[in-house]
């Protein structure tokens, strides 16, 4: 980081894209997910400081959107997941921290993620990120309310609930249909929780 502060030019930002790109696996290897979500915030600090030209803060600026499109990757997204699914001493914000760098797109992987995750904690976090990321689209999630998997539809019903859109108990309906006797179970379970609104 010294280097980048004191002496990096724009010549150099391939060579320094990719040793900070180098530094992220290492990290990610290593299950320090809260330290790549800490060189992240460490651009931020650099390129916000005043003796430092446009220039140079510009550069700054773009090696961390650089930084930032590599930890958006799908191999990397998924050293995370194994990190959800293994790690002993997870760190749960580190990880919401590091999802939050991703974008919309990204969301069908997660939710294969989630569907593939056994671990309580993990489901808990993924459900967490999925609901932040996708309240513009909570469609995304109601396609999957069919699903035969009676513990994939109750997460999916789980953010929905969070995300609370405007139509929510019309897409818990659709659960009512389903020939599992689980899945219909959990939907009704989920509507009582719903307030009752007055017309």
């Amino acid at each position: 980081f010294q280097i980048l502060e004191r002496d990096a030019t724009e010549a150099d930002f391939a060579s320094m894209s990719e040793s900070f790109s180098q530094i992220l696996d290492s990290l990610l290897v290593s299950e320090d997910v809260k330290g790549a979500v800490a060189v992240l915030h460490r651009f931020d600090k650099i390129s916000q400081k005043p003796e430092l030209t446009r220039e140079h803060q510009a550069m700054v600026k773009r090696i961390r959107e650089a930084f930032a499109k590599r930890m958006a990757e799908p191999e990397r997204i998924q050293t995370v997941g194994q990190y959800l699914t293994l790690a002993k001493n997870m760190d749960e914000l580190a990880v919401k921290a590091y999802f939050s760098v991703l974008s919309a797109d990204q969301i069908p992987f997660l939710i294969e993620m989630l569907e593939g995750m056994e671990r309580v904690e993990g489901r808990r976090v993924l459900i967490d990120v999925l609901a932040e990321m996708g309240r513009p689209t909570p469609g995304v999630f109601a396609e999957r309310l069919t699903h035969r998997s009676s513990n994939v539809v109750k997460d999916m019903l789980a953010i929905i609930d969070r995300i609370d859109p405007p139509n929510k108990l019309d897409l818990y309906a659709k659960c009512l249909e389903n020939p599992n006797p689980m899945i219909r179970l959990e939907s009704i379970k989920v509507m009582m929780r719903a307030p009752v609104i007055a017309r």
